[in-house]
């Protein structure tokens, strides 16, 4: 009766044993989820913000690709105006 007792003992300790060790990891991994689940609403946010960062780029560049536009066209303008200056200051000396 005293060796089935000592064995119900171990058999006690033991399943104590695993059920600590089973707690354990059920907390570490509640714990990893959390870290997980943060992690991810954190990298969310930075998408969000780079998006952000992109949309505001891209309204910069083409607002600048709009001023060369312009540009482009006050310069046809002036090199047209420019010819015909020259032309006029060539006729003037052939005269």
């Amino acid at each position: 009766m005293t060796a089935e007792v000592n064995r119900i003992d171990r058999l006690e300790a033991l399943a104590e044993t695993i059920l600590l060790a089973i707690q354990a990891q059920q907390q570490q991994r509640n714990q990893d989820r959390q870290e997980f689940l943060d992690s991810t609403q954190d990298v969310i946010a930075m998408i969000g913000t780079m998006a952000e960062e992109v949309q505001l780029v891209s309204e910069r560049v083409e607002a600048v690709l709009a001023r060369v536009d312009q540009n482009s066209t006050e310069i046809r303008g002036l090199q047209t105006e420019n010819r015909r200056i020259l032309d006029f200051l060539l006729n003037q000396q052939d005269q």
